[in-house]
């Protein structure tokens, strides 16, 4: 499926035609959990087949990446990831041509906390912001104050109320200071 073309996309289909598979597909691609957690991917292969893979092309910017995850029913060594940047100008090597694969992203954890620092947000901020899950829509109304602040900014950049908050504090901070100068000048 391939969203290019339009800032508006719309999935119409009865309950059961797939809809939220699709987005599944995508948290499943860049955070390796599913709606059952993050372990028993076997059970996501189709009882015929003997591994499963999934490939996710995105753009961020001008960069084009993808990632693919292939899950299969051996006990041990059943995941293999990997991540690449496919073109645009923040490849890993700019001297050599992509596609490039990046480095360290053939690790579970590796390519886990390059989808973090790549995307800006953590598998909970994906989840409230663009998966929204059915039946969860009041999950960000409930979650306590630090967590929806932390997933908030993680959303939007706050980093600019962040700077005004801390001048406006210090301002305070210096005309509180000054006020109680003043004021034991005029006592004496």
């Amino acid at each position: 499926i391939t969203f290019r073309g339009s800032t508006l996309w719309a999935l119409l289909g009865g309950n059961g035609a797939g809809k939220s598979s699709l987005f599944d597909a995508i948290f499943f691609a860049l955070y390796g959990e599913h709606r059952l957690g993050h372990d028993n991917h076997t059970q996501l292969i189709h009882y015929s087949a003997n591994q499963f893979s999934i490939e996710f092309d995105f753009t961020i910017g001008d960069d084009e990446y993808s990632i693919k995850r292939i899950i299969t029913k051996r006990v041990s060594g059943g995941h293999t990831t990997q991540a690449k940047h496919l073109c645009g100008p923040n490849a890993p090597d700019p001297k050599r041509p992509s596609p490039q694969v990046i480095p360290g992203t053939e690790m579970v954890k590796g390519l886990k906390e390059w989808v973090i620092n790549t995307l800006g947000f953590d598998k909970k901020t994906f989840v409230f912001s663009v998966l929204l899950q059915q039946g969860r829509s009041e999950a960000l109304l409930a979650a306590d104050e630090e967590d929806r602040r932390r997933l908030l900014s993680q959303i939007i950049d706050l980093s600019a109320y962040e700077r005004l908050y801390k001048r406006a504090y210090e301002l305070h901070r210096d005309e509180g200071k000054e006020a109680d100068r003043l004021t034991k000048q005029l006592s004496q």
